[in-house]
């Protein structure tokens, strides 16, 4: 899933980060937006693709969906593990997420920016002319900056 195009617009950053991802379907948005939460946050390199963490959501809307797969992706983070790619499968019903990557080591990974939290009520995820779009609000710590060479 990891490529060298852009994964994610900057939109807005001030008390916020306001993102907007673009892809060709369904689940690859949703790959797509948890890779550009790993991108934010820590720089990819010197990342390796050791182990996998799986994460499953089930819920009634995309918007549910977005917001309930990136705030399980954070939390993973917060359990002191990166992701370099994101491969995503839908069962159904149910989507399954798989992060690849490594234990965090602040030492090794330069940390970007800190993410708080993924906003709901702003979020947008819709299909326009048969190309997925999302717009995606985060909770950031002031002063949280991003390396633009990174996206």
């Amino acid at each position: 899933m990891a490529d060298q195009e852009e994964l994610y617009k900057e939109l807005d950053r001030g008390k916020v980060l306001t993102i907007e991802v673009e892809a060709d379907s369904r689940i690859a948005l949703f790959a797509r937006a948890t890779m550009a939460l790993s991108r934010i946050m820590v720089q990819p390199n010197n990342l390796k693709t050791v182990e996998r963490h799986e994460i499953e959501v089930v819920d009634d809307t995309d918007i549910e969906m977005m917001h309930d797969i990136l705030g399980a992706a954070l939390n993973v983070f917060r359990s002191g593990f990166i992701w370099l790619d994101a491969e995503v499968e839908d069962r159904g019903g149910p989507i399954v997420v798989w992060l690849v990557g490594e234990r965090y080591d602040p030492d090794r990974h330069g940390l970007l920016t800190e993410i708080k939290g993924v906003q709901e009520r702003q979020m947008v995820v819709e299909n326009k002319d048969g190309k997925w779009r999302t717009r995606i609000t985060f909770d950031i710590s002031a002063g949280a900056e991003v390396d633009p060479a990174v996206q």
